[in-house]
């Protein structure tokens, strides 16, 4: 915008605004003004706030302009006239009690304007309107506009529903597969969360659009009796998450997380028993399902990570802690021998599926059964798990980890990146010099305390590049 054209409209403005009848005197003309008087009041008087402020201005403009004219020519008038204008709207904002927006902001909106400006239909359909007479045209709707966007953004109120999701937790079941004198056994913890159209819910309390978690938890019932791949995790979240954005149209994702407990077969004279169990301690094989289906529903995608959490494990000797980074914080003592001992948590993602028709689910899911191999795959990881953890002289629990990892992905094709998370175990030697007994050295240590907490905690990810 520049000089000229802004005291042209100023003056403009001046004009205008006398030719009005004062609007306290209309007040007390019409003490009963009906709403459409009084909203036409409000809107002069914030007409006229904005022309006074547009004055208030006009000094610096000017200014602006006329010194970067002086220094740089005409590259310093466009220079002058942008600040120039940064500084109306400054203005008008300080008027209005308004916190100004970012530079950035003002000028988006200025670029909107000026296309305005350079198109002669827009002028001609102010001419048609007597329009022009009003002024600083552009000044005013960039004042509406920032005042429009900065009210919503200082207004805390205006908010809204950003995400939700919802459905059943902790659904325990034990399912017995029963063969010809053989019985195998799996039992679950599932929790199936959905996503769709149902912010309605939520926004107007209208529970039309809700599929019950009562409902949720029924269906996973109902599959583990039903489904031919209750015994495999990974295969139960697929077909539980994609049976319930098939079944409900407004429906488009789940979330599905099965934790299979360890249970063991007893063995009897060296003898697997067909139907006797134990619980392998609290270790799990944890399973997450995510299913996709805002491509349709006979295009639903999917991402599986599976793994293992709670194996609590314990090495007497074969691992040291030297050589690390020392200051004037350093306590740690190294030592080349000590206690090992982490509860693993493993996870490890698999290469993105296609489940294709809805229809044909079933048989896709047993092809899956043959080409990702869930159950080989998870046995293998867990005995890479334990055998690294064992063999391996470590260095520290970071290199013992990343040893873990990159031979599981190494070995399986369809997996795309495993992920550790080991705490330290924490077994302090009891110090007993009291009694002149050396327990301290690692070499004669054999009695500890120990310590759940603080305790160090090491993650990372091994994937493919």
């Amino acid at each position: 915008m520049s000089s000229r054209l802004l005291t042209a409209s100023l003056r403009s403005a001046r004009s205008t605004r006398s030719s009005r009848p004062p609007t306290s005197l209309g007040r007390r003309l019409n003490s009963t003004s009906s709403p459409q008087q009084k909203a036409q009041e409000a809107a002069q008087k914030a007409q006229e706030k904005a022309q006074e402020a547009l004055v208030a201005a006009q000094k610096g403009l000017t200014k602006a302009v006329e010194a970067a004219k002086k220094a740089s020519g005409g590259l310093g008038e466009r220079a002058g006239g942008l600040l120039g204008c940064r500084e109306l709207v400054k203005q008008v904002y300080i008027a209005e009690r308004l916190q100004p927006p970012p530079w950035s902001t003002f000028m988006d909106v200025y670029k909107t304007l000026w296309q305005r400006a350079i198109n002669p239909a827009y002028w001609r359909e102010l001419l048609r309107t007597g329009e022009y007479k009003r002024v600083g045209i552009y000044a005013l709707e960039a004042y509406g506009i920032f005042k429009r966007n900065t009210e919503k953004a200082n207004d805390m109120s205006s908010v809204g529903l950003a995400t939700s999701r919802y459905g059943k937790d902790k659904v325990r079941v034990l399912r017995i597969v029963r063969g010809e004198g053989w019985h195998d056994i799996v039992e679950y913890e599932v929790r199936a969360l959905v996503e769709g159209d149902f912010d309605t819910s939520f926004t107007q309390a209208d529970n039309t659009v809700v599929v019950a978690t009562d409902s949720i938890k029924n269906i996973t019932y109902w599959l583990a009796k039903t489904s031919p791949f209750v015994l495999v995790p990974e295969l139960f979240g697929l077909h539980l998450g994609a049976f319930l954005l098939g079944k409900y149209g407004h429906l488009h994702r789940a979330y599905v997380t099965v934790q299979q407990l360890r249970w063991q077969r007893i063995s009897v004279d060296g003898k697997a028993h067909p139907h006797s169990f134990w619980r392998d301690g609290d270790e799990k094989r944890v399973v997450d399902v995510e299913i996709d289906a805002t491509g349709g529903k006979d295009a639903m995608t999917a991402t599986v990570a599976s793994g293992v959490r709670d194996l609590l494990v314990l090495k007497s000797t074969g691992s040291a802690f030297e050589n690390f980074f020392r200051d004037e914080f350093t306590t740690l003592v190294e030592v080349d021998d000590r206690i090992f001992s982490t509860s693993v948590d493993l996870k490890y993602e698999f290469t993105p599926i296609s489940l294709g028709e809805h229809k044909a689910l079933e048989s896709t899911l047993s092809k899956l059964k043959d080409n990702y191999a869930f159950d080989a795959v998870a046995a293998r990881a867990r005995e890479i798990t334990l055998t690294t953890f064992a063999t391996d002289e470590s260095a520290s629990v970071q290199a013992t980890l990343y040893k873990m990892a990159d031979q599981i992905v190494q070995e399986h094709k369809q997996v795309l990146s495993t992920a550790y998370a080991l705490p330290n175990k924490h077994y302090v030697p009891v110090d007993m010099k009291y009694i002149g007994i050396d327990n301290l050295t690692p070499a004669k240590a054999e009695v500890f305390i120990p310590l759940a907490a603080p305790s160090g905690l090491i993650t990372a990810t091994v994937a493919r590049k």
